[in-house]
């Protein structure tokens, strides 16, 4: 992921439930983006990865209880949001990589990582919360491990609060949308490789 998300606040993030995850990388995202540490809460702009008003809401008093983020709320107007993450370095100081990446982020083409196409987010986002939350942790762990093939076990999902279930309920829903492929053999852990309908290469450059 980006830089500026640390992965101890995104273990926090998930313990709040699929949909404040999504709210949550969504709000990270578009920080990253404006190059702002205040972000307007938009609903037309939740809305288009799938999150409605009432969601919204939902999510940022559950957000701000945690401390992960801070609202500022006036009548009549969308709230104001301001992540909490003692990690978070001031993006004017980025190196030629990292301004490079904020730039494609800034055209519309990338989520947080140049390796995450807009694209694929948004349909993603169309799946649900839980489909959300679990696709985003295996373009996390192919990021970080540099591999095309992800190893989808239990395990590493349970840190970020997805059952055994949940998991192989997002897959086969993720699959299904043609997201993602899924190489199963009987007594082992799913294997995943991430489908990219954009073209974008999944390794062109690392951040």
């Amino acid at each position: 992921m980006h830089r500026d998300v640390a992965l101890k606040w995104v273990i926090e993030l998930s313990s709040c439930g699929s949909t404040c995850f999504q709210v949550g990388m969504l709000l990270r995202h578009w920080s990253v983006l404006a190059k702002k540490d205040v972000i307007t809460a938009l609903s037309k702009k939740f809305s288009d990865f799938g999150i409605s008003k009432d969601q919204k809401r939902s999510a940022l008093f559950k957000l701000e209880k945690r401390g992960l983020i801070r609202v500022t709320r006036l009548k009549g107007t969308n709230p104001t949001v301001v992540v909490i993450d003692g990690s978070i370095s001031s993006s004017r100081n980025f190196g030629t990589q990292q301004k490079s990446q904020l730039t494609n982020l800034s055209e519309g083409l990338y989520f947080l990582h140049r390796d995450i196409s807009l694209e694929w987010v948004k349909e993603l986002s169309s799946c649900g919360s839980t489909c959300f939350q679990v696709g985003m942790l295996l373009r996390y762990w192919s990021v970080l491990e540099k591999a095309d093939i992800i190893a989808a076990t239990s395990k590493k999902f349970s840190v970020f609060n997805i059952s055994k279930d949940q998991k192989r309920s997002a897959l086969f829903e993720l699959e299904e949308r043609g997201l993602i492929q899924v190489m199963r053999n009987k007594g082992a852990n799913p294997r995943v490789v991430v489908v990219e309908k954009s073209g974008l290469s999944t390794h062109a450059c690392r951040i």
